[in-house]
């Protein structure tokens, strides 16, 4: 997510079913949408520190059992889910 791109989206078809991952910037927000297929898991680096407020569907990822904080690399938070639709948010210097 760098330079002057502000959206993107990309699919793979795995052996389990179809991965899809789109992202959107704009007025210092980040969107993020993941789709996961069933019995798969997903790492998903996401460009805020661990300090930064983060939501997932719109309630703080804390909150959400089943997405669980691996770390930090190069400020970004790291977290395991599992299958499913994700919308991950958050705020940040996204122009």
């Amino acid at each position: 997510m760098v330079g002057d791109i502000t959206f993107t989206r990309a699919s793979y078809n795995s052996p389990y079913g179809k991965i899809i991952c789109e992202w959107r910037k704009s007025n210092g927000k980040l969107v993020l949408n993941v789709t996961i297929p069933v019995n798969t898991t997903a790492r998903v680096s996401i460009p805020a520190s661990g300090n930064s407020f983060i939501k997932e569907s719109g309630r703080k990822i804390s909150l959400h059992d089943d997405i669980k904080y691996i770390g930090e690399d190069k400020e970004r938070s790291i977290y395991l889910i599992g299958s499913g639709q994700y919308r991950f948010e958050t705020e940040s210097n996204f122009n």
